[in-house]
């Protein structure tokens, strides 16, 4: 998702972490996953997950992304924060949905 934000120029960054890339690794790489792996690991049912998965949602489009922000980090061009909520919902989503199916067939 980042890739295609930034092709189509809704956002960019106007610095990087690593020299070599244009995006924000650290954030995409492993915050993201990591925060969806621990939500996974701790809120099994369907009903729990998805709750707690709002309030990711919630924390990272309307806090974390507006302190990313004001330091700099991160520039809007053509996005609002509540763009982000229903695709990181989606992700989510999707996510305990596929391991859930992976579990189900090989656990």
């Amino acid at each position: 998702m980042d890739d295609t934000g930034l092709s189509v120029a809704a956002w960019f960054y106007p610095y990087q972490l690593a020299y070599f890339t244009t995006r924000l690794n650290t954030v995409d790489l492993a915050v993201i996953p990591t925060s969806y792996m621990l939500l996974y690991q701790y809120f099994r049912s369907w009903k729990s997950y998805f709750f707690a998965t709002i309030g990711f949602c919630l924390f990272a489009s309307f806090i974390a992304e507006p302190i990313f922000v004001q330091l700099s980090m991160y520039k809007m061009m053509r996005w609002e924060y509540w763009y982000s909520f229903p695709i990181y919902l989606a992700m989510g989503v999707f996510v305990k949905w596929l391991v859930d199916k992976i579990e189900r067939k090989y656990g």
